[in-house]
This record gives structure tokens, sequence and C-alpha cells, in this order.
């Protein structure tokens, strides 16, 4: 018993936080939202004006761009921009057309060896118990 005591010496109980804690204005370094006028806050949102903007460049990526393919049929602005991207940049092309291309994920441990893992459980109850 003595020797599984040793080994427990450095296991934590959890301790929860105390309940009867008040809630401080400006949260916890004070420096958050407070209640009234606060000159951090964004009331206006963002400017109108963005809308206006992305309504143009979009009417401008549905104009014709004069240039026509073999049946006579022309293509639009957005169209050449893509065609263009697909030459210049194929892996950005795809990453438009398809999604982005999943990059996997890999956990070794030292000199690649696979990750180990100890799970302990310990009873709150009795912190010297280990299941």
């Amino acid at each position: 018993m003595k020797e599984q005591k040793r080994k427990n010496s450095n296991i934590v109980p959890i301790v929860k936080p105390c309940s009867n804690t008040t809630k401080k204005l400006g949260g916890v370094t004070g420096k958050g939202f407070m209640p009234g006028a606060d000159p951090k806050r964004n009331l206006k949102g963002r400017p109108r004006g963005f809308d206006v903007l992305r309504d143009l460049a979009r009417s401008i990526a549905e104009e014709s761009s004069g240039i026509k393919d073999k049946s006579g049929a022309e293509f639009t602005n957005a169209q050449m921009i893509l065609r263009t991207l697909m030459k210049n940049d194929g892996a950005k092309f795809l990453e438009i057309a398809y999604g982005k291309i999943p990059q996997p994920v890999e956990h070794t441990g030292f000199n690649g060896e696979s990750v180990k893992m100890k799970i302990v459980v310990v009873n709150t109850d009795d912190p010297d118990s280990v299941e």
C-alpha cells in the first residue's frame, strides 16, 4: 500500500471553483463590456458602401468579355478570369472548383514510434485510490 501511495503522490484531485463568486462588471479584468455607452462597440455595423462595391463587382463579372468560343457564344469576365487562373495556377483553380484538399494529420512519438497513452482513473472521493 505504501508503494501505491508513492505512485499517486503527484496526482492532484480536481477542485471545483467556489459557487459564491460574484460577477464583476467588465469581466475578470474589468476592461471588458460595461453597461451603458461603450466606445468600443460598433453600433453602426459594417459600412453600407461595401454592399454597393460587391454588387458592382458581380455585375462586372457577369458582363461579356468580348471573347467568343468556337460556337460563337461570348465568355463572361468571370469565365475568362477562371480560365486564366486554370492555366496559371491549376491547384488554386481546383481548390475553388472542388474545395480545399484535405491535409493529413499525423501524430507520432519519439523517432516515429506510435504514441503511447496511459489513462488513469482517480476516484475524487479518495484521491489515493487508483482504479
